[in-house]
């Protein structure tokens, strides 16, 4: 059957494609594999397709497709700008380059719009609708995703999270690093040898993270009868556990620093939501007989690999309406860089493994299925802080039936329950956590 496709394809194009050498399809197998499908074929698939790719310059006011076509080509917009016009009148540009340009223009048949060149001149790959529509079979077939080129929402965001994987095995995307005081402290804790004067010694280093030491020391929080004026009181209060958590935490914190005022709402808001994970996962914990200090850890930095995402639209594009389209992005889709990130800063196995499944509703630790006397895992409790996260701030819409979630059952028992809503005592904990 593929075979038969292939060759019907090499029919219809054997009049307008010219053959390329082996050496001229490398060259330019490059641009057309970083457009979706192609970027998630093989490159054996890529260098097929790309026979069948044709390089078009067209002048400013040259129509590619009205609304309504029927036609059997799809463009790649390359380079230049076009002028996307919707039946209700609404009128936007595409610059190619840009991350909505990165698949193939109004793939659906008949089009979703009228198409036309506003720049002086724009360059696209030109295939033959066929040849785009296998390419996507095959793709979702590698990948077990099903793709829909007509969702653009949608397709802004998986292409996104693909590029960014890309340019990070390519080196062209740097991975966020822990600071050093964060990793010093969190590799001397884990010492069983270390001692309270020894992390003390860490911190008192690093000038900005002992003021904030000492301050959460004399904070509501966990203040004493006396005031803490040193470092070494400060960590002798607080203890090896909880020093390590607030050294992680505040050194987090700086990551999450915009890098123009006009992103400074964007990068707040992803801090603002680890925080409330993290409070959310400790409060859970507690109920439920989790330590809550690695409870906190893996709520904190379940949502890190944003980081990412952040930092490169940053890089590419200047613009908070598109950082905004990344509040869709699901837990499940983030957690690939995530893990990314935490692998990088050798953090413990439970935050690890966190990241695989706390954003599968269905996950279930038992491999048997039978939830019954299953003991739950740290990837019980984060998928439960989610449902909770989710119900506390009315999205709960696309949640399933509680009964149905095995992470629930097997949290939310007769141990769980207390006097006090799970939502109270969070709230109480957030607004307490909030004057470190």
């Amino acid at each position: 059957m593929l075979k038969r496709l292939m060759n019907k394809l090499s029919d219809d194009s054997k009049q307008r494609m010219p053959k390329s050498s082996p050496s001229v399809d490398l060259k330019r197998m490059a641009p057309l594999s970083e457009f979706t499908p192609f970027v998630d074929l093989r490159q054996d698939s890529q260098i097929l397709m790309v026979n069948f790719s044709e390089t078009i310059t067209l002048k400013k006011g040259a129509l590619l497709f009205n609304e309504g076509d029927e036609d059997n080509r799809d463009y790649f917009l390359i380079s230049g700008k076009i002028s996307v016009l919707n039946s209700d009148g609404r009128e936007k540009a595409l610059e190619g380059g840009s991350p909505e340009a990165n698949r193939p223009l109004s793939f659906l048949r008949p089009r979703q719009f009228t198409a036309k060149v506003a720049s002086a001149t724009a360059t696209f790959y030109q295939l033959p609708h066929h040849v785009v529509t296998l390419a996507e079979e095959r793709a979702r077939k590698v990948n077990h995703v099903n793709r829909d080129f007509s969702v653009e929402e949608d397709f802004y965001k998986k292409t996104l999270l693909q590029r960014i994987e890309k340019e990070v095995s390519n080196g062209k995307l740097s991975l966020v690093s822990l600071p050093e005081v964060a990793m010093k402290v969190k590799n001397t804790c884990n010492r069983p040898d270390a001692s309270l004067d020894d992390i003390a010694d860490i911190v008192v280093r690093d000038g900005s993270m002992s003021i904030k030491i000492v301050q959460a020391a004399n904070s509501p929080l966990y203040r004493g009868a006396t005031e803490i004026k040193t470092v070494n009181d400060a960590v002798t209060r607080l203890g090896k556990e909880l020093i390590q958590k607030l050294v992680i935490y505040f050194a987090t914190k700086e990551l999450f620093k915009a890098p123009s005022r006009a992103l400074d709402e964007v990068f707040r808001q992803a801090w603002d939501n680890s925080v409330k994970r993290a409070i959310m996962a400790q409060t859970v914990a507690k109920r439920s007989g989790f330590d809550a200090d690695i409870a906190f850890l893996c709520g904190l930095f379940f949502r890190i690999g944003d980081l990412l995402i952040l930092q490169y639209v940053s890089k590419n594009k200047e613009n908070v309406n598109e950082h905004n389209k990344l509040k869709g992005i699901s837990e499940k889709d983030s957690a690939a860089n995530s893990k990314l990130v935490v692998e990088a800063w050798n953090l413990p196995e439970e935050v690890i493994d966190v990241l695989s499944h706390g954003g599968d509703w269905m996950y279930d630790s038992n491999e048997k299925g039978d939830t019954s006397n299953a003991q739950p895992d740290y990837s019980d409790l984060m998928v439960v802080t989610n449902v909770l996260l989710r119900v506390m701030d009315g999205d709960s819409e696309s949640l399933p039936a509680l009964d149905t979630i095995p992470a629930a059952k097997k949290i939310i028992d007769d141990k769980f329950k207390a006097d006090t809503s799970v939502i109270v005592e969070y709230r109480k904990a957030h607004k307490a956590f909030g004057v470190i």
